[in-house]
């Protein structure tokens, strides 16, 4: 049965992390991040993941609401030390 293990030998659930990507401003909304989205799902499941988690930048709504379009669904807001100074960031996730 393959596959990764914690510690206990229990089985875990495979995930991938999208850390953003951003297409031009001049090119947006002719359907590029539809297919880079498409392209990073499609690899996700050809690698055994079983969800995707994305972190996007909490003032960066209209990526937000580009994911949210495509089937993901927030699932937490975080704040660091570290990231006061950058803006929070939202977590995302969807099943695949």
């Amino acid at each position: 049965m393959g596959g990764p293990f914690d510690r206990r030998g229990v089985r875990r659930r495979l995930r991938a992390l999208l850390e953003g990507f951003v297409v031009d401003e001049a090119a947006r909304s002719r359907g590029i991040g539809a297919a880079l989205l498409e392209a990073v799902e499609s690899r996700a499941r050809e690698r055994g993941c079983a969800e995707i988690r994305v972190q996007s930048n909490v003032l960066r709504e209209r990526a937000h609401s580009f994911y949210e379009r495509n089937g993901y669904v927030k699932v937490k807001a975080q704040i660091s030390a570290a990231q006061v100074a950058c803006h929070n960031e939202t977590l995302t996730t969807v099943r695949l």
